[in-house]
């Protein structure tokens, strides 16, 4: 390791101070010699003297040049030092220079923003420029004309007291709770939720779509579903009432669910299937009398886009998705192109190679050529993807259970290695067959050598 060094002026250096008290010695041990006597190897007094001074002067010249050497290395040290502390102090510049611009910035800004008015039915509403700045369409509009002293219009199927609202919440900085919303009727809310979507006013809009969202249930899906599904801007509101069918039919008879529930806890036999969130739709898919669908009527009439939600919910079974789209084709024989639409959204990893394209042709649903040989090409693909991922799997599993091996040696230590060579010694191993079996009998069921290896490492 490198000799610590402090800074100073050289002769306060480490090494620079031993070659001072070298040069002290020798110049001692000269003047020590001299007042002893002469040396044998010196013969004359001139040139004991001479030689004293070269070697004075030799290690005069060696102390400055470790001097030297010792300063330029400070040096260098002390201008690196400068030169790391200047560039920190200039990036703490940059920065507060920065937050300087921007609260100036800050300050023009509002300094330098003028009122701006909305012309809603004939009367004019004062808001600031952050309304226009949130807003896509406004400011569109105001990039598009030159005139910024006319108010900017607002189209007539938009309240005024949506308009008074909606800039109450911007300036109030409230996009994210929209707080004066809570108390409002529904049909006021979807009124509001198409009036931000056609405005543009996106951040405001996803929240009042969450607002929708916790309106719905049994009674207001329906509405809200019919209110929303023509608007293209409103399509995730629309899933959510969709979501909401799924939801329910995998929950099924919630009052029965209950029930179950309380006789359980009570020690009362619980009802069959009322439980299980999946007996519903397997109640459904055969037909029982405790199955509960009031839906059907409803989603056998959504349009292809909106049936495509339901076959890609993750509250439905794949066998189930399978029963429905059997039945949305039995009420729509005539959509082709619809029908591979929703085919093409069913989870074929889920399914047996050619159980799709079998019902499709058991059923004569009157897909073409072309149309069933896509069918088939992703049942197959579907099948290979989920072959290589069970492949995965098993390397993961063995490369998983090849660790726990090498913790149980490395943890238990020798009692392991004991317990296994008990084992050995009784005729059994984990990887061996068991005692009094055939020498090439099977291995160990692999779910005992886990067990084994879980003994070992809580041991």
């Amino acid at each position: 390791m490198a000799e610590e060094r402090r800074p100073g002026d050289g002769f306060g250096h480490r090494f620079g101070f031993a070659a001072f008290k070298k040069m002290r010695r020798l110049n001692n041990t000269v003047q020590v010699q001299v007042d002893e006597g002469f040396p044998p190897q010196v013969d004359d007094l001139a040139e004991y003297h001479e030689a004293a001074d070269q070697d004075a002067r030799r290690n005069q010249l060696r102390f400055r040049e470790l001097i030297k050497k010792s300063g330029d290395r400070e040096k260098i040290r002390q201008q690196e030092a400068l030169l790391k502390r200047q560039e920190q102090e200039k990036k703490e510049e940059e920065v507060k220079e920065k937050e300087r611009e921007e609260a100036e910035g800050r300050m023009m800004r509002k300094e330098e923003e003028s009122p701006v008015y909305l012309i809603v039915h004939g009367r004019k509403i004062k808001c600031s420029q952050m309304v226009v700045e949130l807003s896509s369409v406004f400011k569109c509009m105001v990039a598009s004309t030159d005139d910024t002293e006319n108010p900017i219009p607002v189209p007539n199927f938009i309240s005024r007291q949506i308009v008074l609202d909606l800039v109450e919440i911007i300036e109030r900085g409230d996009t994210g709770q929209c707080a004066h919303l809570v108390l409002v009727s529904l049909s006021y809310l979807l009124d509001f939720l198409i009036a931000v979507d056609f405005l543009g006013f996106t951040e405001v809009k996803d929240t009042v779509e969450e607002r929708v969202k916790m309106h719905i249930n049994d009674t207001t899906w329906k509405e809200i579903f019919h209110y929303t599904k023509d608007i293209i801007g409103l399509f995730n509101t629309t899933c959510h009432t969709i979501e909401y069918v799924c939801k329910r039919l995998q929950e099924g008879d919630t009052s029965k669910t209950g029930a179950a529930g309380e006789k359980a806890a009570t020690g009362g036999p619980p009802e069959q299937g009322s439980a299980n969130l999946l007996s519903n739709q397997i109640a459904i898919i055969e037909q029982k009398p405790e199955a509960r669908d009031p839906y059907q009527e409803n989603y056998l009439d959504f349009p292809a886009i909106f049936f495509k939600v339901m076959l890609r919910s993750k509250h439905l079974l794949p066998s189930f998705k399978l029963h429905l789209l059997k039945q949305w084709v039995g009420r729509h024989p005539e959509r082709k192109e619809d029908i591979f639409l929703l085919i093409s959204a069913l989870p074929f990893k889920d399914f047996r190679l050619g159980e799709v394209s079998g019902l499709a042709r058991r059923e004569r649903w009157g897909l073409g050529f072309d149309a069933m040989e896509e069918v088939e090409e992703m049942e197959k693909k579907a099948a290979e993807e989920k072959e290589n991922e069970m492949k995965e799997r098993k390397e993961q599993e063995k490369a998983s259970k090849r660790l726990r091996r090498e913790r149980v040696f490395m943890h238990a230590g020798g009692f392991a290695a004991g317990l296994m060579g008990l084992e050995m010694g009784l005729g059994w191993h984990p990887l061996a067959g068991p005692p009094g079996g055939p020498p090439g009998g099977p291995p160990a069921d692999p779910d005992e050598e886990d067990m084994v290896f879980d003994l070992l490492l809580h041991l």
